[in-house]
């Protein structure tokens, strides 16, 4: 059930929030106060990507937010001319998409 609605968000994210740039999810392995982090890559061919990690550590109840925090990374990102952390850019990204995917 849990990693149902962690993979029904990651299709809603993707299908009405794309960022400007394409995203890579993956769960992987993280330092353990580590939850997610999101990444401007730069791929072999020259293109670039956001990636996004969040940790195989944590519960699956928790994974849909973990992954709404990090894809506000990637939404505010791309809207912004610097890449800061949780800025009011950040914090409103993170909020509309908290409240859009929670509330579904």
């Amino acid at each position: 059930m849990d990693l149902r609605r962690y993979h029904e968000t990651l299709r809603l994210l993707r299908e009405d929030y794309a960022p400007l740039l394409p995203v890579r999810v993956a769960r992987r392995r993280m330092p353990p106060l580590l939850y997610g982090l999101a990444e401007l890559w730069d791929g072999p061919t020259g293109e670039l990507y956001f990636r996004v990690s969040i940790s195989d550590r944590l519960p699956g109840w928790f994974l849909p937010h973990a992954l709404i925090h990090e894809w506000a990374h990637c939404l505010s990102w791309t809207n912004a001319r610097t890449m800061c952390d949780h800025d009011p850019e950040w914090a409103v990204a993170y909020g509309r998409l908290y409240q859009e995917v929670i509330d579904r």
